[in-house]
């Protein structure tokens, strides 16, 4: 049977960056050093989430944008999830995807490696576009993707609240940033079987409460 875990998305402060540093690390091919990760973190106007679970504090994945307020873009500069769950990726792109109507840019576009499949469903899931943009350094192929939005008249400036009132506890923070509910998700952890040498030991199903 499916095991039941409470899960909620944090804005993260520099405490997390070394368990976000280590998350992509152990997730991707192209390493990063912490600098990249402190600098977005302490960047106030990017909207940047980590997926947590509740009851023991393990973070199950991450979210991070840049936002180009003159070219009205949202870029997804990461997102991943831990290894041994699925369903991650598609809460944190829903909820990045309604800041991008607070701010009122005109298109959200990233980047991903041809390998990195469970990425790419994710995107494409929730309404991306994909396109052939090159390659790698290393010769991999490198994917596009677009979501077009409803323009708005004007971007609107998005300031992170963790970057502008008093640090709580991570745990211990009672509301979060607009679009989503101040109570926990409820998702549910169960055995996958999956064979691909990313093997899914547990897969995260979204239901809402």
């Amino acid at each position: 049977m499916p095991t039941e875990v409470k899960v909620k998305l944090y804005e993260p402060t520099s405490r997390e960056v070394d368990e976000i540093l280590k998350m992509h690390n152990d997730n991707f091919k192209t390493q990063q050093k912490k600098q990249y990760y402190s600098t977005l973190v302490t960047t106030a106007m990017n909207p940047f989430w980590l997926a947590v679970n509740v009851d023991n504090d393990e973070l199950l994945g991450f979210i991070a944008t840049r936002i180009d307020y003159e070219k009205s873009l949202m870029n997804i500069v990461s997102i991943t999830e831990r290894r041994d769950v699925e369903g991650v990726l598609s809460l944190l792109l829903r909820k990045v995807i309604k800041d991008a109507k607070v701010i009122k840019v005109a298109e959200i576009n990233t980047q991903c490696r041809a390998s990195s499949k469970e990425i790419r469903e994710a995107l494409k899931k929730v309404g991306f576009t994909e396109s052939k943009n090159g390659t790698f350094k290393d010769g991999e192929e490198k994917l596009q993707y677009q979501l077009k939005m409803k323009k708005g008249k004007h971007p609107s400036l998005m300031v992170r609240k963790e970057l502008i009132s008093n640090h709580c506890p991570l745990l211990k923070k009672d509301t979060i940033k607009s679009g989503m509910p101040n109570h926990p998700m409820l998702v549910k952890l169960r055995q996958c079987t999956t064979s691909s040498w990313r093997r899914k030991e547990m897969r995260v199903i979204l239901e809402i409460s």
